[in-house]
């Protein structure tokens, strides 16, 4: 139960600040198998249905810790397991009555693409990075990021029946459908999400 005196007690100098803000911005372990060897555990507490974050793989080139990173929808992501470990996962929570959950993203990916900084306003962020925003204009595309996160892959929807540029499922996109730039806003990276909403859906 909280109480007043418990007020401020997790940060108490700068470097508790730091270490708090920087352990939230990276992954921070967990994975499949784990889950499925607490199973009995959960059972014996009652749980009914576990509800998993986003287990689909991410961008090579970001440490993404909430699972938003996505690319490839149709693939685990190495640090969480397998396949198979998913299948097993599911197979044996089943087995002791309790539902599996997927959190599924459909509207996002990771950073799957670059803009192309020679054809943009001068958006930059505090560091001087470049860094478009969103303000409800189309915004030209360098190309689809490869595994290191460059954009040297041609931003041009695909052939499903003869993938010949996308050799290395790390790269860009997956399934190789998504890779289609028509599905894709290119309109730079929300900064208020707040706004955003408002001026989307009021």
């Amino acid at each position: 139960m909280f109480k007043e005196q418990d007020r401020g007690n997790a940060i108490k100098t700068p470097e508790d600040e730091k270490h708090w803000r920087e352990a939230g911005f990276k992954y921070v372990g967990g994975n499949l198998k784990g889950l499925t060897s607490k199973i009995g555990y959960l059972k014996r507490l009652g749980v009914t249905a576990i509800w998993i974050s986003p287990i689909f793989k991410q961008v090579k080139f970001q440490e993404t810790y909430h699972g938003y990173g996505i690319q490839n929808f149709i693939d685990v992501e190495p640090r969480f397991g397998t396949r198979e470990d998913l299948r097993e996962l599911v197979k044996i929570a089943h087995a002791n009555g309790i539902y599996v959950i997927l959190d599924i993203i459909f509207n996002h990916t990771g950073n799957i693409f670059s803009y192309d900084p020679k054809r943009q306003p001068n958006y930059r962020d505090t560091n001087g990075n470049f860094d478009p925003r969103w303000d409800g204009n189309l915004y030209p595309v360098q190309g689809f990021n490869d595994k290191l996160g460059n954009p040297t892959i041609p931003f041009q929807k695909t052939d499903p029946n003869n993938p010949s540029t996308w050799v290395d499922e790390d790269d860009a996109v997956w399934p190789v459908e998504f890779q289609d730039p028509s599905f894709y806003t290119q309109k730079g990276r929300i900064n208020s999400w707040e706004q955003y909403l408002f001026d989307n859906h009021s």
